[in-house]
């Protein structure tokens, strides 16, 4: 049996492909903003995208 610090341990080398992967493009569409139809300055679609894959994968990191 693995204690709760090994387990998590476990869960983050899992998950630290997705991790990078996730990083990499935060970095690739960082400061992709587009204005919308009110003139507000907002992240664009891909972004967005990037940004949900990056908490999904922290998620998984965690546990959650």
């Amino acid at each position: 049996n693995l204690n709760e610090t090994d387990q998590a341990n476990l869960r983050l080398i899992a998950a630290a492909p997705e991790l990078l992967e996730a990083l990499v493009e935060l970095l690739e569409h960082e400061g992709q903003r587009v204005v919308n139809g009110i003139g507000l300055e907002e992240d664009s679609d891909e972004l967005r995208a990037v940004k949900e894959q990056a908490r999904a994968a922290i998620a998984r990191a965690k546990g959650q």
